[in-house]
């Protein structure tokens, strides 16, 4: 009987192990912001620049464009990193200087919805990205689970670089 007793504590600790780790919640949530010493136009500008992209943009790979114009509602193209792993996006919603969001689906599941945000505050226009990642296998979820801070770390580093290049003016 006391096996029976250790055996469900044990079932119930790694459950809530599981539970602190997020592996129930499908979802991920990262928030990035970054101040930009350059004009709001220019800064929307150049993110929606698809040619500028290899400047500043970490990871992209080559870009496929299936319909529409970069910044526009309803564009979609797909990322190739490697012929594993492609990202298609479409842009769900676009709103002139300001506002971008984006659906992105991975090849091996994995989706996500980013907004980005663009906004003068203190003479700086300050881009701020939110994404929310969802897996729909267990073993993605442990993996985004372990991986979220360097995915955010890699966030942080593309907007940093998006801000070097917007302020060197190349």
């Amino acid at each position: 009987m006391n096996n029976i007793k250790y055996l469900f504590i044990l079932i119930v600790m790694f459950g809530v192990g599981l539970g602190l780790l997020g592996l129930f919640n499908p979802n991920t949530e990262i928030e990035v912001e970054e101040g930009i010493i350059a004009p709001l136009r220019e800064t929307w500008d150049v993110f929606n620049d698809t040619s500028s992209w290899k400047h500043w943009k970490i990871q992209d790979g080559e870009l496929e464009w299936t319909s529409g114009r970069p910044g526009k509602e309803g564009t979609q193209y797909t990322i190739i990193r490697s012929p594993e792993v492609q990202v298609e996006v479409s842009i769900i919603e676009s709103h002139i200087d300001s506002l971008l969001i984006l659906e992105s689906r991975y090849s091996d599941g994995t989706s996500k919805v980013s907004s980005i945000g663009f906004a003068i505050e203190n003479g700086q226009t300050m881009v701020s990205h939110k994404e929310i990642l969802s897996t729909t296998g267990f073993l993605q979820r442990v993996n985004l689970s372990f991986n979220r801070s360097s995915i955010e770390k890699q966030t942080e580093e593309q907007l940093e670089a998006l801000k070097v290049y917007m302020e060197k003016g190349e």
